[in-house]
């Protein structure tokens, strides 16, 4: 009976390895499938060899231990009939880089809440004029300085080689080339050739994925650091950063309980200490008992934007086709109401920004935003604690925005200053 099981999983996955149309995402994500779990076999034996602790990465990540089957290389890296990354490998049609689209299949939600997102979006700063500091200013022909700086935390745009025939070129192992100044890159916003934004991979590291690694402040540093956005040596400095790294990182007292798999939630998995994913993105009990639900949209929890000179309130408003737009001001937009704005749009190969007009279907006004924040921020403080410290926050940004930031205040401030 062994052998006859034996020889039917072979023959399943001889069939597998002579027609490529068996290798779509949507079969290969049937981990009870005995031709996807013989090509997944076939994978690990190999690369066991080759890359022997990337391997080791992922016997050891939740994708290897999952309930309904283990999810591997052949799970994930098979390839559509007709996606721009797919090649033959093996035998076996697969790609080499995956996207939000690929994990999608099994992180639905939080692939959508990723996709509108302002992490999603990084990449778009290649639009930007902070793009030609590094880009044009800082970087010869090759752009080597925004390659290995701006780009590797904001993105790239991934381009695949390609003959002069159009016909995408592969190395001497048969595998799809890339533009070495395009890839390798783990951008947390960036555009991959199948269209979608963003790399998961930036926060939950490779192979192992783990939801621990994201949520550890280490993590966010990777970009959220240095003068231009100094977040990270903000935290350390704060009372929030001096609690996370004077705890232990296991459960118990004074402990951080963060290599926790599945949830992990505030005031019940643990209550020493918050790190960036717990205010901006993580889950938290409410005081009726029940649990306020993670966010994979970093802005979900933010009412201010202090990037631009002037900072300003943020009211996000959904529009019919499933995009999103951060509009500022103190009053947030009705529903119904038209919004002119300038969207980002790739057109021949750059981003650019197109001038849009879309009617809004609905809005989360800055107020409501902040409302996520405080829910959050109450599981450790009190209301009153909470609510000053926004008064604070406030009058120092409206302090800033009209002695600093405003030119005419600030040409009278100058002018008193000098008389």
């Amino acid at each position: 009976m062994q052998y006859w099981k034996t020889y039917l999983s072979m023959a399943a996955l001889g069939l597998m390895v002579a027609s490529p149309s068996f290798a779509v995402t949507k079969a290969s994500m049937n981990t009870q499938d005995e031709a996807v779990k013989e090509a997944n076999v076939k994978c690990i034996n190999c690369h066991q060899k080759e890359n022997y602790s990337l391997v080791m990465q992922w016997k050891n990540s939740p994708h290897a231990a999952a309930q309904d089957g283990s999810v591997a290389c052949y799970t994930c890296h098979a390839a559509d009939k007709g996606d721009p990354m797919a090649y033959m490998h093996e035998g076996a049609l697969i790609k080499t880089i995956l996207s939000p689209k690929d994990c999608g299949y099994c992180h639905e939600n939080e692939v959508k809440q990723q996709a509108p997102s302002h992490h999603a979006s990084a990449g778009q700063i290649m639009a930007s004029l902070d793009n030609v500091v590094g880009e044009v200013i800082c970087s010869m022909e090759d752009k080597a300085d925004a390659v290995n700086a701006c780009w590797q935390c904001h993105g790239s745009i991934i381009k695949v080689l390609k003959d002069k025939d159009g016909k995408p070129l592969l190395n001497q192992n048969k595998a799809l080339m890339y533009d070495p100044m395009t890839y390798p890159n783990s951008g947390i916003g960036r555009l991959n050739p199948d269209g979608t934004k963003g790399a998961c991979n930036a926060c939950h590291g490779k192979h192992s994925f783990k939801a621990s690694t994201a949520r550890q402040p280490e993590s966010c540093g990777k970009c959220h650091l240095g003068p231009d956005h100094p977040q990270a040596e903000i935290y350390l400095e704060s009372k929030h950063g001096i609690a996370y790294f004077t705890a232990t990182r296991d459960r118990g007292m004074n402990g951080m309980n963060i290599h926790k798999s599945g949830k992990w939630v505030l005031g019940k998995d643990y209550y020493t200490a918050p790190t960036c994913s717990t205010c901006h993105m993580g889950s938290y009990m409410k005081s009726d008992g029940s649990v306020g639900q993670n966010t994979h949209n970093v802005g979900d929890r933010i009412s201010w934007t202090l990037r631009p000179k002037v900072s300003a309130k943020l009211n996000r408003v959904e529009f019919e086709d499933g995009t999103q737009k951060d509009i500022p001001g103190d009053i947030a937009p009705q529903v119904g109401q038209l919004i002119k704005y300038k969207e980002f749009k790739f057109v021949d190969g750059k981003w650019k920004k197109v001038p849009v007009e879309k009617e809004a279907i609905k809005v989360v006004s800055w107020e409501e935003r902040r409302g996520n924040m405080k829910a959050v921020c109450k599981q450790c403080h009190g209301e009153q604690k909470v609510d000053n410290f926004y008064t604070q926050f406030d009058s120092l940004v409206v302090t800033y925005n009209e002695k600093f930031a405003n030119d005419d205040l600030k040409l009278k401030v100058m002018e008193r200053i000098t008389d």
